[in-house]
């Protein structure tokens, strides 16, 4: 039983099928027969139905194009009646290359009509329509230079530099563009002043920003842009130098005079001026000996101005100023080796010639202190007297004369004896006490020195002695 009752169903399901089958293509069929005859409202109408229930793909194609068509001939028919409303609908639903070539007409005479009526608004629509969805369209030029004007008229300079644009770049031999130049120069020359703006504050990248965004088009203002970007670049120079990156600035002064190619002279200028500097600071590695440091910044030199005269003197004379001081070190160590022999007067001259090749202070003072030496050598206790004596142009040696003789005065030449200048041995390697006494009845001076033969220095042992100093 329940098979039959299934299979029962089967036909049933069957039959349907045939017969909405038959009904689907009964329906193309009146359709069609409507397009034939060029009742395409009706045809149109039939068309809808039958692509709502076919599952015949064939068919359903050449109901969708039959269906265009006939959308294509009742606008062509409103287009001809000058209903271009209800033509540029149709049009729209036709949905072929052959409409567009009518639909943009369409929108076109509605924005004409809606501006001479003085709708800007629906005439702005109607423009939108014809950019945003026939980018084909012959009329586009002619229709971003009307919108170009309303936007300007209507001061939305951001929307007309932004139709601008699509001008240029879709239509850059238009004449339109031509005919556009004085509209859109108020807008070029708003965007010209954000960006001096900009760069007054220090806001050097998006003033570039700014005006690369207007340089490249048609405008009597291109040299002055140029011009800003020019001293731009040269700002942007000036920054690179204080980073000390010379690249930088090497890459910003060419592109300084790549728009303004008349700044040569103060680029130059500048250059040299920076060269100068990187001069300066070479010669303070070189007062510390850091020759290869040295080198090195006097060689940035060549990144802005190559082969310039004054790095490469500069470099030459590191270089010999660095063969120079090699000789003089090992001069000074060879000096070296005879002092530690005890070998003097070897090691002085050798001292003698480091210091010729290569003046330092402390080879100075090693020539100062071996003449000492060699001199203390001979005869260390006339030395050390002679060093007394002649300490501050003979100061000590006048004072103690005054005092002699203010005794001399006071007591008499007889009751007044000195011990003369005596040099007596200290403890330390050339080292010597140097005495001078007055005595007289009542009074005596005992002076006494500590005098190092090396290095000249004394320093008195009593306050009688230090007071006579001061």
């Amino acid at each position: 039983m329940n098979m039959k009752r299934s299979l029962y169903n089967l036909i049933i399901i069957i039959i349907i099928i045939y017969l909405t089958a038959c009904s689907s293509t009964n329906r193309f069929k009146t359709a069609h027969n409507f397009f034939l005859k060029q009742n395409y409202v009706a045809a149109i109408q039939q068309y809808d139905l039958f692509l709502q229930k076919t599952s015949n793909g064939a068919l359903a194609t050449r109901a969708e194009l039959e269906r265009s068509q006939s959308y294509f001939q009742l606008g062509i028919k409103a287009y001809q009646n000058d209903n271009f409303l209800l033509a540029s609908r149709l049009f729209f639903l036709s949905n072929n290359d052959k409409a567009d070539d009518y639909l943009d007409d369409c929108y076109y005479k509605l924005a004409k009509r809606a501006y001479e009526q003085d709708n800007i608004e629906e005439t702005l629509d109607y423009y939108g329509k014809i950019i945003s969805y026939l980018d084909d369209s012959v009329l586009l030029p002619e229709v971003l230079y009307n919108r170009i004007r309303i936007f300007s008229d209507l001061d939305q300079r951001e929307n007309a530099f932004k139709d601008y644009e699509l001008l240029w770049s879709g239509y850059p031999e238009s004449r339109y563009i031509g005919m556009i130049e004085q509209t859109i120069l108020p807008i070029f020359q708003s965007k010209l002043d954000k960006a001096k703006f900009l760069k007054n504050k220090g806001d050097l990248n998006n003033t570039l920003v700014s005006l690369f965004d207007i340089y490249n088009y048609p405008t009597s203002l291109k040299k002055e842009i140029a011009y800003e970007i020019s001293d731009v670049y040269f700002l942007m120079a000036q920054n690179k130098i204080e980073l000390n990156d010379i690249l930088g600035v090497k890459e910003y002064f060419e592109k300084t005079l790549e728009y303004n190619p008349e700044r040569e002279s103060e680029v130059e200028s500048s250059k040299t001026i920076i060269c100068n500097t990187i001069l300066k600071q070479g010669k303070e590695f070189e007062e510390d000996m850091e020759i290869a440091q040295a080198i090195t910044k006097y060689t940035e030199c060549f990144i802005l101005i190559p082969e310039y005269d004054k790095a490469v003197t500069a470099i030459q004379d590191a270089e010999e100023l660095e063969r120079k001081y090699n000789e003089s070190l090992e001069l000074n160590q060879e000096a070296a080796l005879f002092e530690s022999k005890k070998e003097f007067a070897s090691a002085l001259g050798l001292y003698r010639r480091s210091y010729e090749m290569f003046p330092v202070y402390k080879i100075k003072n090693k020539i100062f202190e071996l003449q000492n030496i060699i001199r203390a050598e001979k005869d260390p206790k006339t030395f050390a007297t002679s060093i007394v004596q002649n300490y501050r142009n003979g100061l000590i040696t006048q004072k103690i004369t005054e005092i002699e003789q203010d005794m001399i005065e006071k007591y008499g030449e007889e009751m007044v004896e000195t011990s003369g200048w005596k040099a007596l041995y200290s403890t330390g390697e050339y080292k010597y006490e140097v005495r001078y006494d007055i005595m007289t009845p009542k009074e005596n001076f005992y002076f006494i020195w500590l005098v190092n033969l090396k290095n000249k220095e004394i320093s008195p042992l009593n306050k009688l002695t230090e007071s006579i100093l001061l």
